[in-house]
C-alpha cells in the first residue's frame, strides 16, 4: 500500500476525505479501510451525511505522483472487496461483534 495519503484530512481519529459529485456538489466521506486486495489499492468510504452508503474506489497513481480515486463500477470487483473488507472487519471499531 502507498503510505502516501495527502488527499486524506484527519478530523479528530476519523480520517474525512472530500470528493465532488457529477454536479460538482462536495460530499465527505468516512475513510473506512485503506487496503489491498489482489495486488491493487482499495478505499471503503462512508458517506458522513448518509450512514450505510458505502462506496468502493480504487486508488492508482497519476503520472505526477499523486493518487487518484477511480470508482470500483465492476460488481464482481466490487463485491470481492467488499466481503475482503467485511471478513476483516473485527480490526475496525464501528463493526458492531455479532
Amino acid at each position: 500500500m502507498n503510505d502516501e495519503r495527502d488527499y486524506i484530512e484527519e478530523d479528530g481519529e476519523e480520517e474525512i476525505i472530500t470528493l465532488a459529485d457529477e454536479e460538482g456538489e462536495d460530499i465527505e466521506f468516512r475513510v473506512l479501510a485503506h487496503m489491498e486486495v489482489d495486488g491493487k489499492d482499495y478505499l471503503v468510504l462512508e458517506d458522513v451525511e448518509e450512514d450505510g452508503n458505502v462506496m468502493i474506489f480504487e486508488v492508482t497513481h497519476a503520472e505526477d505522483g499523486s493518487d487518484v480515486l477511480n470508482p470500483v463500477e465492476d460488481e464482481d470487483e466490487c463485491q470481492r472487496v467488499f466481503d475482503y473488507f467485511q471478513a476483516d472487519c473485527e480490526d475496525y471499531e464501528f463493526c458492531d461483534a455479532e
